[in-house]
């Protein structure tokens, strides 16, 4: 099978460099407000609404912008259409939900902005440099934020960092493991040392938050990503990728202390954990959301209606 064709652009615009805009510009103020919240770590640019106006300004510039390489029909990445199916599957729901308000509000006041500022950044690309230059705005924003985690928020006596300004501990370990990768590229391809050595730092940092997260989602997150590195980086020799999985996990298992290890080991006794039988638990919370699937297999109970459902129909 042959992938799909791409709409080409003039010879002279596919040669043209990328160079860095007010476009780019303005959609890394997105990528560090509305995925690192610099805003929750220098209050300063919650008052001047930074994240709405870095918003607004990239949403202006793209449709300002007459760069053909921008244009939305030339991006035919299967993520980007997979975001169209899960926008229309969410549209589709309205009429169907048990609380059809909820649902159209958050895709009018929420989905829908993210929604278009996710093709906006995905039609933004023109060449490899806006690539590296996104990457390197989100592991600078989640650099920040790690390390501002780590100085200012304590563990809970539970062994898992509480009192979060706005993700939860495992939403900030899944930060964490979906920033991995990306050091690692930089760690590999970095245009200096000096880059190399930030991305090694990064990475360093990186896991210990995954520690204090003590989330086990994360965990099992971080072996997937030493399992793509160990069998699916082939860039790489397989000596150079055995040795550099073995030194992560050397790491994890000396940072990580006797606390965290107990929830670890919790993975393997699935049964005595609260999550298995408890009403508010995650098992109860999927056989539920099953049971609605299978109710209504289209349109389900309505985006964003879940917790209506929860309290109605089950």
């Amino acid at each position: 099978a042959h992938p799909a064709p791409v709409p080409a652009v003039p010879a002279q615009a596919a040669a043209r460099p990328a160079g860095l805009d007010l476009l780019v510009l303005a959609l890394s103020v997105t990528v560090l407000t509305y995925v690192c919240r610099i805003q929750d770590i220098f209050p300063v640019f919650a008052a001047v609404r930074l994240p709405i106006l870095g918003a607004l300004g990239a949403l202006g510039l793209y449709f300002l912008d007459g760069d053909r390489r921008r244009a939305f029909k030339t991006n035919k990445h299967p993520v980007t259409r997979m975001v169209w199916v899960i926008m229309i599957l969410a549209v589709a729901s309205v009429p169907t939900s048990v609380h059809d308000g909820m649902s159209f509000f958050f895709i009018r006041d929420d989905l829908g902005k993210n929604f278009l500022l996710t093709l906006i950044l995905a039609a933004s690309i023109r060449t490899f440099t806006d690539v590296r230059r996104y990457t390197t705005t989100l592991l600078i924003g989640a650099f920040a934020f790690a390390l501002h985690v780590y100085i200012y928020v304590p563990v809970g006596q539970n062994g898992r960092l509480g009192d979060l300004v706005y993700y939860d501990a495992n939403d900030l370990g899944m930060l964490m493991v979906c920033s991995m990768p990306l050091a690692l590229f930089f760690l590999l391809r970095g245009r200096n040392a000096i880059a190399k050595l930030a991305a090694g730092g990064a990475m360093f940092l990186f896991l210990l938050i995954i520690i204090k997260s003590g989330s086990r989602g994360a965990f099992l997150g971080l072996i997937a990503v030493a399992a793509y590195v160990l069998f699916g980086f082939s860039s790489l020799s397989k000596g150079f990728r055995l040795t550099a999985v073995v030194a992560a996990f050397a790491g994890l298992m000396s940072l990580g202390s006797d606390q965290y290890w107990t929830l670890m080991k919790s993975l393997t006794s699935p049964k005595d954990d609260y999550n298995w039988d408890s009403d508010a638990g995650r098992r109860q919370v999927w056989k539920g959301g099953m049971g609605y699937i299978f109710d209504r297999a289209i349109t389900g109970v309505g985006v964003f209606a879940f917790p209506v459902a929860e309290g109605t129909l089950s």
